[in-house]
């Protein structure tokens, strides 16, 4: 007996009527969200298909971030989603019965081998994900872990999809009882076929139909439910992996190159929800709120008032409230909601909070973009209102007048390498590597230390390298960083008609912000030069053999990433490679470390800016390093030196901690006396 799920004559009418409803509501609401996209700028995404898929699989489809970011969680919504996957066949079929009685694709039925075996596939499924439907649930409402947001949405959705499970294995019993399969092999099936073993044809009809129905208006409203709240993504989350940047596809963290000589430009930068490209309002729909990328957020972890996830969703509310408008419904009515730059939709003490760690971007499964947003509405502030913090007044000007952002007279800028005999490359045009010392090397007394202290390395080395002293430009790195992408151009464009004139071809620099965007950004303007790290160059004359540390330096040393050099850029082993060649020193690991590592709190022009709001985000990071009993903390950054320096003297603990940099320590291991320069003889010089 095959089980009839409409069997009064009303009943396929009414069903008919019913799926016209809620397919056409959804269709309604698809195609708003669609127009939307179609409205927004431009984006060139449509390339390498097959590329694009496989990433999709590996991050979408395999859930990759989504288990390596958090194993458990990770794991329980893997296998919900695997399981809706799982089930998706069997769905069809479901809608397929509302018409034909026992409805099935050929080779799928109960009768046949293939049928049998995915019902045990399909039920299989089901149980994994009813399981892990319950152990979400106690996640959000026992263990309320802080990162989610917690929404009865949520407990809704989970429900429905509970429901879903239930029903099935209810219909699949009565099914199995009324209609014995040929192939009886799925244990779940059986064991609700044997509870329903001795019942009548009227109570097994009563059980199907009554589970069909709830099944099917769940079904429905559930699809309907997911592009009205944050379950969106249930939808969009694969064509927002598939369309995101590939691997190789550029740097990590590139900014994007604003033509700033295109007339026809209304702005620059973004200042309505309207500049958004289709790409940047995807990444809206598809937003989880799962907290991912707030849980390591310098900002948010240090009470400032910026959270990824919440950044995201402000903007897509926004988004959502000016639809109609967007969709040409109002005519040419002035807006009159909220701006986008506002403290009702993003404030500026949010956009400038943001230290472009680039762990929001790290820690997103389904690889939305925050920074780029953010620095566009930094650039329309700067550009168009020269709206910005008081204290970035200076360092415009001083980037501007003097090349460095001290604004300190460009004639002192070589005065560092005073009494060190560094060749200058005026007089040696045939050296290997050009040594951009950067600002911070050749003004800050701390960082000069660094610059003098790798010079001798490279002396010592015999490696062919010469500076440009007083002829040395600003990178402008932070210029781009604090949206004044006009100063920014100014100044590469000098940097790179510089070392084209001077036959510069590799470079070697201490700071991680002037090599990432010498090395990742120069190439749009046509400035493509072989940019080195002094970890990567250091590691490499240790592996030669030509620095060869031998004095034991018997303590612990933490080492802090830069996320400039370590998520920007994927150094991490170098530095670690150089400490652990050192006698006596022991490497020791913070509980955030490597991709984890939290960021110094300098990132993204927030070295020039004052930190009123909430914790300090150097204070946190240092306390983080020092609960390794560490008491020397070692850094590849002098943006990073400055602030895990300033946070030992803001905690008066100067006399029990210091920090150096990895070519400071390779200096005092080396077995040579260093007369030459006696500030750096010292090994237990304090900050």
């Amino acid at each position: 007996m095959t089980i009839d799920p409409t069997p009064s004559v009303i009943g396929p009418f009414l069903y008919l009527l019913f799926l016209a409803a809620a397919l056409g509501l959804f269709v309604r609401i698809m195609w708003k969200r669609f127009m939307i996209l179609k409205k927004s700028q431009p984006d060139p995404r449509f390339n390498r298909w097959l590329d694009r898929a496989k990433h999709m699989f590996l991050y979408a489809i395999g859930q990759k971030r989504i288990i390596a970011g958090d194993l458990i969680p990770g794991l329980i919504h893997a296998f919900i989603f695997w399981g809706f996957l799982a089930v998706a066949l069997n769905s069809f079929h479901h809608v397929g019965k509302g018409f034909i009685a026992g409805f099935h694709l050929p080779f799928l039925g109960p009768n046949n081998v293939l049928g049998a075996m995915y019902i045990v596939f399909r039920d299989i499924f089901e149980l994994i994900v009813l399981i892990m439907v319950v152990a979400a649930i106690y996640r959000r409402a026992v263990i309320k872990p802080a990162r989610l947001t917690l929404s009865g949405e949520a407990q809704l959705i989970l429900g429905f999809i509970g429901i879903l499970m239930i029903t099935d294995f209810f219909m699949s019993g009565a099914e199995a009882v009324a209609d014995p399969p040929g192939f009886a092999w799925s244990p779940i099936q059986n064991l609700f076929a044997g509870i329903m073993s001795g019942a009548s044809e009227g109570t097994l009809k009563a059980v199907y139909i009554s589970n069909w129905w709830i099944h099917t208006v769940v079904l429905f409203a559930f699809l309907n439910l997911l592009p009205l709240g944050k379950h969106f993504h249930v939808i969009t989350s694969l064509p927002n992996v598939f369309f995101s940047k590939l691997d190789d596809e550029g740097p990590i963290g590139t900014l994007n190159k604003l033509d700033l000589e295109d007339e026809e430009a209304e702005s620059f930068g973004y200042d309505k929800i309207e500049d958004f490209t289709w790409k940047e309002n995807l990444d809206l729909y598809s937003c989880t709120e799962c907290g991912r990328c707030q849980e390591l957020c310098p900002a948010f972890l240090s009470e400032k008032p910026l959270s990824p996830k919440e950044l995201i969703v402000a903007y897509r509310d926004h988004l959502y409230a000016k639809q109609d408008r967007i969709l040409g419904k109002e005519g040419d009515k002035e807006w009159e909601g909220p701006q986008l730059t506002s403290e009702d939709v993003v404030s500026e003490d949010t956009l400038w909070a943001c230290t472009t760690c680039h762990w929001c971007e790290e820690a997103c499964p389904l690889f939305i973009g925050h920074i780029d947003k953010l620095t566009e509405q930094r650039r329309n502030l700067v550009l168009m209102e020269s709206q910005f913090p008081s204290e970035l007044m200076p360092v415009f000007k001083g980037l501007e007048n003097n090349s460095n952002p001290w604004n300190i007279g460009a004639a002192s800028r070589g005065d560092w390498a005073e009494g060190l005999d560094v060749p200058f490359w005026e007089d040696n045009p045939d050296a290997e590597y050009l040594y951009y010392v950067g600002c911070a090397g050749s003004f800050d007394d701390r960082n000069k230390k660094v610059s003098r202290a790798l010079v001798q390395l490279l002396q010592r080395a015999g490696v062919s390298f010469a500076v440009l002293g007083t002829d040395e430009p600003c990178c402008g790195d932070q210029a781009r960083r604090l949206g004044n992408e006009y100063l920014f151009q100014m100044m590469a464009e000098t940097v790179i008609e510089t070392f084209k004139e001077l036959g510069v071809k590799k470079i070697v620099t201490t700071c991680p912000h002037g090599y990432n965007v010498m090395k990742n950004e120069y190439p749009q303007m046509d400035g493509t030069f072989t940019v080195i790290h002094h970890t990567e160059l250091l590691r490499d004359l240790i592996q030669q053999g030509k620095l060869q540390p031998e004095k034991s330096l018997a303590q612990k040393v933490c080492y802090h990433d830069s996320c400039y050099l370590g998520r920007y850029n994927e150094i991490y082993q170098e530095p670690r490679h150089i400490l652990g060649h050192i006698p006596g020193l022991q490497l020791v690991e913070s509980e955030l470390h490597h991709q984890r590592a939290l960021c110094c709190g300098a990132g993204g022009g927030r070295m020039w800016m004052e930190e009123n709001l909430g914790t300090r985000i150097n204070q946190l990071r240092l306390e983080q390093m020092a609960a390794t009993d560490a008491k020397l903390m070692s850094v590849a950054c002098p943006f990073c030196m400055t602030m895990i320096s300033d946070g030992i003297k803001e905690t008066g603990r100067e006399e029990e901690l210091s920090v150096k940099d990895v070519a400071e320590l390779l200096l005092e291991a080396l077995p040579e006396e260093r007369e030459s320069d006696p500030s750096l003889q010292s090994g237990e010089e304090k900050t």
